[in-house]
């Protein structure tokens, strides 16, 4: 039976983690389900609220980051596990 590691949501902590898929070959299968296709890096917020960035300069996509690892993206939100 395959692995499978189900992410839940796109915060820091699971960017990292695809990153490190993207980079290193997964033995595994990765999904991550978030309740939107867009993640704000907070890091940034002070200078997005002080105007020095703007909604671009602090947005990833997490579907296209998804894609470049093979990882299945479900733009849902979990109710329940």
């Amino acid at each position: 039976m395959k692995k499978i590691l189900l992410l839940v949501g796109g915060g820091h902590a699971h960017v990292y983690l695809i990153n490190k898929i993207i980079k290193e070959k997964q033995k595994f299968k990765t999904i991550l389900v978030s309740s939107s296709q867009y993640q704000f890096y907070s890091g940034m917020a002070s200078a997005y609220i002080e105007n020095i960035y703007s909604d671009n300069d602090i947005i990833f996509d997490l579907k296209k980051l998804c894609k470049l690892g093979e990882i299945e993206f479900f733009e849902e939100k979990v109710i329940e596990i």
